[in-house]
Order: C-alpha cells, then structure tokens, then sequence
C-alpha cells in the first residue's frame, strides 16, 4: 500500500543508489576466477595421476585393471537389465494377447509356436501357446 506523502512530507520508496564499481569488480574477478579453476580441475588431475604413474607403476597397472573391470562390470550389468527390460514388456505383451484375443485379428499357423495373431493396430505380434 503507498501512504501518501502529504501527511509525512517524505516519500515511502527510496530512492536506488548508483552501485559501487569495486563490489562489481570483486564479484567479476571471483566469478571468473572460480571457473578458471573449475576447468583446470581436469588438468591437474590428470597431471596428478601422470606424476603417481611414474612412481609407482605397480600401482598404475592395478588402477588401469580396476578401471578396465569397473567398466566390463558396468556394460555387462545394462545389457543384462536391458535384456530382462525386454523379456518382461514381450512376456507383458503375451499375456495381453491371451486375455484379450479378439483384439488380435488375423490368424496365421506355426508349425513351432502355436499361433501367431497380428494385431489390428500396428504390426505388433502375439504368440500363443497351443491349446
């Protein structure tokens, strides 16, 4: 709410002050400052390793194994959930079939998996065990 200045004879915003160029300053040379140094983290890091390796190659040689497993153990474990992601949703599709069987329409014989619907929406498939 703005109270009227005829009662107070003073104005109830103040008005802005001009900005101190050092404060601006400080602020820019410790912003830029502090992104130099997050982009040179790499570096360092890597030179840090550099320097370890060349002391003590036993040591690189065990890191360079546990990284090379850490990396097998993390693809390997994807594939495998990818793979079972896979195996739930077809099992998931299945049974969807099974329930629900006139919405599947065209029938088409396998000597090996029963039948086969085709689904009217999509080329999407359904096998049903034989009865």
């Amino acid at each position: 709410a703005v109270v009227s200045t005829q009662s107070t004879g003073t104005s109830c915003f103040h008005e802005p002050a001009v900005t101190d160029l050092s404060v601006t300053a400080y602020h820019l040379a410790l912003t830029s400052g502090l992104l130099v140094l997050s982009v040179t983290q790499v570096f360092f890091l890597r030179f840090r390793h550099a320097v370890c390796d060349s002391f003590y190659p036993v040591r690189r040689k065990k890191r360079a194994e546990y990284l090379h497993t850490k990396i097998l153990k993390a693809r390997t474990y994807k594939l495998k959930h990818a793979a079972e992601e896979v195996f739930t949703r077809v099992s998931e599709r299945n049974k969807l079939c099974r329930m629900f069987p006139w919405l599947y329409k065209q029938v088409v014989s396998s000597a090996r998996a029963g039948r086969i619907y085709k689904s009217v929406i999509g080329a999407r498939r359904c096998i049903v065990k034989p009865v």
